[in-house]
């Protein structure tokens, strides 16, 4: 099926930033996919191609998309969940650089070590009024405070400005704090982990986010529209050299 005028725009449409908003079943996805082959076509090298995809399934579809396009050298084009590409970076480069962190490896915690390590946090700083000092509502609420980009300090500051009681404020800010702390004692890394170790290392060295500035030199992200602000800062910060990012959203 051919491409319609505003999709053929898109598709040829190579450097700085192009936001492309459509509704559910327009063909974004397949945009995406033919701006790829586009830009292989116009002589840009795979390996300085990134795609980023909302969920695991979705990369494995573009990945398999792009295979059977019959655009060459497909295969070297990065493809994948922003948890999964920024892992791997993590993976990359943690170790070298914190080995005080490091010296017990990365192991991507487990619910039920999360739960038992947010139970004994509970326990050993006297949140144990359940009704007060919910293990369940501190591990949701922490998680969306990692999204935010927020330290337990800060996150604290954000429960003040938002006039939460005082009791839940030193609750979750003790909480968060001492979770990130024997977190970096066991090894353990988490989901929101995958990013904000991302966006910290690549903050406090920046020759290591240099590195992968100058690898991918067109990015596009599809369903821009459900990343949170670590994910967003991340990919700010990959295109500040160059500028080149193509993203789609409902």
């Amino acid at each position: 099926m051919a491409l319609n005028p505003e999709q053929t725009l898109a598709v040829e449409a190579l450097d700085g930033h192009i936001c492309v908003n459509a509704g559910a079943g327009s063909g974004k996805t397949r945009v995406l996919i033919e701006r790829i082959g586009y830009l292989l076509a116009a002589g840009v090298p795979a390996e300085q191609i990134l795609a980023f995809t909302f969920t695991k399934k979705a990369a494995e579809e573009m990945q398999n998309r792009l295979i059977g396009s019959g655009f060459p050298d497909v295969a070297d084009v990065t493809c994948g969940t922003m948890h999964s590409v920024y892992w791997g970076i993590l993976q990359e480069h943690w170790p070298s650089l914190y080995p005080e962190h490091g010296r017990m490896g990365m192991h991507i915690i487990k619910q039920w070590q999360q739960k038992k390590l947010f139970t004994e946090i509970h326990k050993d700083h006297g949140f144990s009024n359940t009704e007060l000092y919910d293990p369940k509502v501190a591990i949701r609420q922490i998680g969306l405070a990692k999204n935010m980009g927020l330290s337990p300090a800060e996150f604290e500051e954000h429960l003040i400005e938002e006039e939460y009681p005082d009791h839940e404020c030193t609750w979750l800010a003790t909480v968060y704090d001492e979770y990130e702390q024997r977190k970096l004692a066991n090894g353990w890394v988490d989901f929101d982990d995958m990013l904000t170790r991302t966006r910290d290392m690549f903050l406090e060295h920046s020759h290591i986010l240099e590195i992968y500035q100058k690898q991918w030199k067109y990015i596009s992200v599809d369903e821009f529209q459900d990343v949170n602000v670590v994910q967003e800062q991340l990919v700010d910060m990959l295109c500040a050299g160059h500028g080149n990012l193509f993203v789609v959203g409902d």
